[in-house]
């Protein structure tokens, strides 16, 4: 089993890919990292808390299995469901889903 850290190394590195892919001007890479670095960071929170992996390591199942603050389940939800990459890959929704991302990295780290 991959410990923990791991993810949450992974979640990291993917919200630095986003930004810089956001510097770039790829706005649907940024906004597919941010994804990434959710779920990784979802993950970490879920094997430190059961100790083992999940069953699944989508964030709309994370979510649910944890039990986050509904505005954590609400943040994941618009990048992670409501995301269209032909609606979203405009410069201001992966702007935002990256200030989003940096939250919920932030509240799991808190949360370790």
């Amino acid at each position: 089993m991959d410990s923990y850290q791991e993810f949450i190394n992974e979640a990291e590195k993917n919200l630095e890919a986003a930004k810089q892919d956001f510097d770039s001007g790829n706005s649907y890479g940024a906004i597919f990292s941010c994804g990434q670095s959710i779920e990784n960071a979802l993950t970490a929170l879920y094997i430190k808390r059961f100790r083992k992996e999940p069953i699944k390591r989508e964030p709309v199942y994370l979510v649910r299995e944890l039990k986050l603050p509904q505005e954590i389940v609400e943040k994941s939800d618009k990048v992670t469901r409501i995301y269209n990459p032909i609606l979203t890959s405009s410069s201001p929704f992966a702007r935002n889903f990256i200030q989003i991302t940096e939250t919920i990295l932030t509240y799991v780290k808190q949360n370790l």
